[in-house]
């Protein structure tokens, strides 16, 4: 069984790395603005996420515990993000042109 990864806390800053690649010019710096669980996320959030799941199953975990809000430091990136858990426990966020690995703390 896999373990979860920290749940990320509002306020903490986090490294994500654009579409998941570990290169210093795909790494923004995002912020986190909220944590929700599926009871709290709008019936529109839950079925972007459902929608990503089929799309990508060796990507996004079917039972995601938590949606983490957060936005970009940098114009480079979209601005706002929502992680969902992957099937490794850790988070990478719905969306095309905002999908991105939440990496470590800092």
């Amino acid at each position: 069984m896999k373990t979860d990864k920290q749940i990320p806390k509002i306020g903490d800053k986090y490294y994500a790395h654009d579409d998941g690649k570990s290169a210093d010019w795909r790494r923004h710096i995002v912020t986190i603005t909220d944590v929700k669980t599926p009871d709290e996320v709008s019936q529109e959030i839950l079925d972007e996420w459902k929608d990503e799941v089929m799309e990508c199953d060796w990507l996004y975990d079917p039972n995601t515990d938590f949606f983490v809000f957060a936005e970009s430091d940098t114009e480079a990136h979209e601005k706002k993000h929502i992680f969902v858990r992957t099937i490794d426990r850790g988070f990478f966020s719905m969306g095309f042109l905002s999908s991105s690995l939440l990496g470590v703390q800092i």
